[in-house]
């Protein structure tokens, strides 16, 4: 996975997007998802959400994987324009589903490709954000070097997570990748060597524009 990626919001922070075509209504919901168990976690819990529709339309990108439904409404009117928003806009790594409540009025196969191409973009475009890679350090030092160290933290603005008070005082930092070096620069500068600088792994947070 890239170090940087535009996607969807994670699920639980999207804000649904509601389009009424001739009385039915679309309803746009997704997310991040990376894998396709996170995408299968995604529908299944949409179509909890919304019991009783027509239709849960969808289309979802994870690297070179593309795939599409029209969920039993006519073929390439619903998935299609899905997946095309989601190529078009350049996003990756989510699923985006449409789910549709029949109103009793039929809008055509170009009439269903527009409502749920509409649907897609509103969404999308209230919930596309960028994903960046962090790379998680645990910086470990003695309780008289912990003061020094929370100064030396905001001035230089590193990303702290967390503060644990244990034996030791652990400081759980976030670096981008190439600025790895430079924050356990500061961090020894600082604590003039004292601190321990432990990997603690990475993970992918919403890049602030």
């Amino acid at each position: 996975m890239r170090d940087r990626y535009k996607t969807l919001a994670d699920a639980d922070k999207a804000a649904d997007y509601v389009l009424i075509e001739k009385k039915s209504r679309f309803i746009a919901s997704g997310g991040n998802a990376r894998t396709e168990k996170e995408v299968h976690d995604i529908l299944g819990a949409t179509r909890v959400k919304y019991p009783g529709a027509s239709h849960h339309v969808y289309a979802y990108r994870i690297q070179s994987l593309e795939k599409c439904s029209d969920d039993g409404e006519p073929s390439g009117t619903g998935g299609l324009p899905v997946l095309g928003l989601l190529q078009k806009a350049g996003l990756e790594y989510c699923v985006l589903v449409v789910t549709r409540y029949f109103g009793g009025i039929l809008l055509g196969a170009g009439g269903l490709a527009r409502a749920y191409g509409a649907a897609a973009m509103g969404f999308a475009d209230a919930n596309a954000v960028t994903k960046a890679k962090r790379l998680i350090f645990d910086v470990v030092a003695d309780y008289h070097a912990a003061n020094v160290l929370q100064r030396a933290i905001q001035k230089e603005g590193l990303v702290c997570e967390s503060v644990d008070y244990r034996e030791k005082v652990v400081f759980r930092l976030l670096s981008a990748p190439e600025k790895a070096d430079e924050l356990s620069r500061a961090v020894q500068n600082a604590a003039n060597g004292e601190a321990e600088i432990q990997r603690a792994g990475e993970k992918y947070v919403n890049e602030k524009p």
